[in-house]
């Protein structure tokens, strides 16, 4: 592609931002009118960009954008920041050919329809029925199912920790995962729900884990294990698990690639790390909410190289040995 075609699409892709943005002007679009008649490469771009677009928004469900729908409701309102991200990684998501992976970016869309969905870099705080506390980390879902005789959350995605109200002959607060259940008896509990298996981190109190088929293992305050389908694995205490609660990531000798995974659920946009940079170890504190600090620190620390590309794509891969 010749430099002025490149200069004429990376104009069109930021026409496409401000006109989408809601804060476009009536100079704004005046201008856009004299800049699409000025050449007719121009135009050119402008289609192509118009049709990449198209086809990324018709790859998206049929509904998911409709007035009642959990992904509209979670972007719609006040926030114009969040509505200007989505239409920058729907146009980004239509250049690349990847339809519908720029509103997944914000919004886990294989779980709009759960109960109550976190966006990417949003922690929640929810007061259940009964007066339970459930707290979800950044691109999580949950479904709660209260009644007098059950106390469940359904953790579909993510992670939440999970405090039950301390009432006279209440059931144990059941946190149901693909992987088994978690049964938080007293105290707290942090329950994270992988597509391999499940963490469950006993932060206070005790919490008991029943797995598919059946066996129990019980965690006292400070216990781990992981669980699923394969059984169960008793891990060292890890109460810095849930320090995402307070923006941060706290890390002792886990592999890159689990780190840049949970700074994923913070960062709009795609961050990738190659298999031989992910397998490096890692100890440390970082930012959740300030993922270009956290990267930043990582590359000064690690022997990786950190590669930008448009702001939206952050690929990391292990620095070259100079000879």
């Amino acid at each position: 592609m010749s430099p002025t075609a490149v200069a004429a699409r990376e104009a069109a892709i930021a026409w496409q931002i401000c006109l989408s943005s809601g804060d476009a002007t009536d100079a704004d679009r005046r201008a856009f009118e004299r800049w699409l008649a000025a050449t007719p490469l121009n135009q050119q771009a402008w289609r192509h960009l118009e049709a990449a677009l198209g086809k990324a928004l018709l790859g998206l469900e049929p509904g998911l954008l409709s007035a009642t729908a959990p992904l509209r409701q979670s972007l719609v309102g006040p926030r114009n920041a969040m509505r200007r991200k989505l239409g920058r990684l729907l146009l980004f998501a239509g250049v690349i050919g990847g339809a519908g992976v720029g509103a997944d970016r914000l919004v886990p869309l294989r779980y709009v329809a759960s109960g109550i969905v976190t966006r990417t870099g949003e922690r929640r705080r929810i007061v259940l029925p009964d007066g339970s506390l459930m707290e979800l980390d950044a691109r999580s879902a949950a479904t709660p199912a209260f009644s007098d005789r059950q106390r469940v959350v359904k953790l579909e995605a993510g992670a939440g920790v999970f405090s039950p109200a301390d009432l006279a002959g209440a059931p144990a607060l059941r946190v149901q995962t693909v992987h088994g259940e978690a049964r938080v008896l007293s105290g707290s509990a942090m329950v994270r729900c992988d597509d391999a298996r499940a963490l469950c981190v006993a932060l206070a109190g005790a919490t008991e884990i029943v797995l598919p088929s059946g066996r129990t293992h019980r965690l006292q305050a400070g216990g781990s294990a992981w669980f699923g389908q394969h059984g169960l694995a008793v891990g060292a205490a890890q109460p810095h698990a849930a320090a995402w609660r307070n923006g941060q990531l706290e890390v002792y000798d886990e592999p890159l690639a689990q780190v840049v995974a949970a700074l994923s659920r913070y960062r709009a946009g795609w961050l990738r790390v190659s298999p031989e940079a992910g397998a490096l170890r890692v100890t440390g504190l970082y930012a959740l909410d300030d993922t270009d600090r956290a990267l930043a620190s990582l590359r000064h620390t690690l022997p990786i190289t950190v590669t930008r590309y448009g702001g939206l794509v952050v690929m990391i891969d292990r620095a070259t040995r100079q000879a």
